[in-house]
């Protein structure tokens, strides 16, 4: 009967199902491992595990076996991606989820419903236009997960999935919740329930499980634009790819940033050296030690952080991700470059030979540049994290360096990349890695607060006197009539009075609660740039960024701006939990903490830190609004 019942409705009424999740690529150490315990036990660098690779081959059994694999997975994936078999997948990364949907379209009746649970990378991948060109017209509902509440136990936590209801009935639009924890949300989000709105994460800093009617999204075609310009600065709606937008207010925002100007700047982008290559050229070794010039560091991206181009220092024993630790920058000289754990390895002339020529002239090393972290964690603290860096440092690719034929531009645009506003785009992008294309959409305003924002990027990121050059051809008279918008006494107007064209110590910011009232400023300022709102300002803050929230409501400063406590980690430079409850409520008095500190030439030495009470936390949203206020009225006759 099946058959018949088949023809006669034309297909399945409904087709449910997890389809297998399974990405088929070549992965030689998986099969390099049966033979070779080491690559199994050890976490192996791609260079030692080629070493092994080339002896292991030597034996006739083990390469037919390599070679049968070989044969074996790249058969299978000629066979899934054809154009013969699958002509809707074309050009697309072969993951079998995906040859299920075309087939269940076609075993679907003209009116039939298919919901499968499936990877998200047919929403964002840019090689699938086509195939979302065919899916979005059948796309119903697309309900967006993170495994952080365990789900699937057996896959990681912070894998994402998606929940989707396709018909082959085609319409136009369908509905996205995005961020979901559990299944029980999606029904709340379409009652009408008293739910607060909250970020990833809600006031008790658990995973948001709360529905709200305003994270229920309707894509039809303007949104699509949307994404298409977000994405491609393109308006091609069919083959847009699919932004995470937690909620609708967010949407509005992104409007604003998206259809800013943007500037016609010469750049030029390098993820410069790959480890494994780099040092099998010779270009480069292993060693960990301190620089004594710029032209003899080479960082890795776990050194820089957000405007802080010396953000830690490798451990003299440093073989893992985590072997670093956070500079004060309280202690550091007018020279001080970080201990690093990559040496050049060849002669100077043949490094240098070996770098980038810039477009217009001159040599990658001989220019300032931005230096941005490659890998982005969209549920981070921070997902773009960049600093300025001096003439002579170069890096590994866990960092993109970014050039700019104008150091003025160079500053600015640093400040823009630094601030919340930017780093919500990127968020939204779901990327993994920041790249050139991601460069090139980011907009850059023409304002009148570019001096403001260009001055405080300089105080936070020019730490050195490498950075004399750069400070004294940035500079600007103006600077000395700026002042900070907030009044503290750990914030002294002496900074902004005093300034010359000379590059000081004196003029830059080394204390923790001076260098986060200037990150402050910059996010206002640069919102007001972008002709955003106080409030728009803070519901980006309030939604995407539960992780620094959540870090800035139990962050405490002492009386001379350093912090006592934090719940981030910052390794010995503040007191633990059952320290910090004995002292927290002091109204007064000095505490002191002795530490070993081996972030300086000469150490490890020891030293003793002194925190002064009372101490008190701030309130990012409060501070947001004094600073609002203060440039507004001192703006307020100026255009954009």
């Amino acid at each position: 009967e099946f058959a018949d019942l088949f023809e006669e409705r034309g297909g399945f009424d409904l087709i449910i199902g997890n389809p297998p999740w399974i990405k088929l690529e070549w992965k030689e150490s998986n099969l390099l491992q049966d033979f070779s315990l080491i690559i199994a036990l050890r976490n192996l660098s791609a260079n030692e595990t080629s070493n092994i690779r080339k002896v292991l081959l030597d034996n006739k059994q083990i390469r037919d076996a390599y070679i049968y694999e070989y044969e074996l997975t790249s058969s299978i994936q000629g066979f899934l991606n054809a154009i013969q078999n699958y002509d809707k997948l074309s050009g697309g990364s072969v993951n079998l989820y995906k040859n299920f949907l075309p087939q269940s379209w076609m075993y679907g009746n003209k009116k039939g419903i298919i919901a499968f649970i499936h990877q998200e990378n047919i929403f964002d991948d840019s090689n699938s236009g086509q195939f979302r060109a065919i899916l979005y017209p059948k796309l119903r509902r697309h309900y967006h997960f993170i495994n952080e509440l365990r789900l699937f136990p057996e896959i990681h936590h912070s894998t994402v999935f998606s929940l989707n209801v396709y018909s082959n009935n085609n319409s136009s639009g369908f509905d996205c919740i995005f961020n979901l924890y559990t299944p029980n949300t999606i029904d709340q989000c379409y009652e009408t329930t008293n739910n607060l709105l909250f970020g990833l994460k809600d006031d008790n800093n658990n995973w948001n499980v709360y529905g709200h009617k305003d994270r229920l999204i309707h894509v039809g075609n303007d949104k699509l634009r949307v994404f298409a310009k977000l994405f491609d600065d393109n308006e091609n709606v069919n083959e847009a790819r699919l932004a995470v937008i937690h909620a609708k207010q967010l949407l509005s925002v992104l409007k604003k940033l998206l259809f800013e100007e943007k500037q016609d700047i010469k750049s030029f982008s390098t993820l410069l050296w790959t480890e494994t290559s780099a040092q099998s050229n010779g270009l480069i070794k292993r060693v960990t030690h301190y620089p004594d010039i710029p032209a003899e560091t080479i960082l890795l991206g776990a050194q820089i952080y957000n405007t802080n181009p010396l953000f830690k220092c490798a451990r003299a024993n440093s073989s893992k991700n985590s072997d670093y630790d956070i500079v004060d920058l309280r202690k550091i000289t007018d020279y001080y470059l970080p201990r690093c754990n990559y040496s050049i390895f060849t002669s100077r002339d043949v490094y240098r030979g070996n770098l980038p020529t810039l477009p217009w002239g001159g040599n990658y090393d001989d220019t300032y540049k931005i230096f941005a972290r490659k890998m982005i964690d969209p549920q981070g603290e921070r997902t773009l994290v960049s600093c300025i860096v001096p003439p002579g440092i170069s890096h590994t690719d866990g960092i993109r360096g970014v050039a700019y034929n104008d150091l003025w531009m160079l500053c600015y645009i640093s400040g823009l990349w630094s601030s919340i506003p930017y780093d919500f785009i990127v968020k939204t992008l779901r990327k993994e890695n920041f790249t050139t294309d991601t460069i090139d959409m980011l907009p850059i305003p023409v304002t009148k607060l570019d001096q403001q924002i260009v001055q405080r990027t300089l105080m936070l990121n020019a730490l050195t006197k490498y950075y004399a050059d750069l400070w004294e051809s940035v500079y600007s008279e103006e600077f000395k009539s700026n002042s900070w918008a907030k009044d503290d006494k750990r914030l002294s107007n002496t900074k902004f009075k005093m300034c010359s064209r000379n590059w000081s110590s004196n003029n830059v910011l080394k204390s923790d609660f001076e260098r986060r009232q200037a990150q402050i400023e910059i996010d206002v300022l640069v919102a007001m740039a972008l002709g955003l709102t106080l409030e728009e300002l803070k519901t980006i803050y309030r939604i995407q960024f539960s992780v620094l929230k959540k870090y800035e409501n139990d962050t405490w400063y002492d009386q001379n701006g350093r912090i006592v406590f934090s719940v981030k980690n910052l390794g010995n430079a503040t007191y633990k939990r059952p320290e910090w409850n004995e002292i927290k409520d002091a109204k007064s008095g000095t505490f002191t903490r002795t530490i070993i500190d081996d972030t300086m030439p000469g150490g490890p030495i020891e030293r003793t830190i002194e925190y002064v009470a009372p101490f008190d936390r701030c309130d990012r949203e409060q501070d947001y609004e004094i600073a609002w206020a203060f440039f507004e009225e001192r703006f307020k006759d100026k255009d954009k």
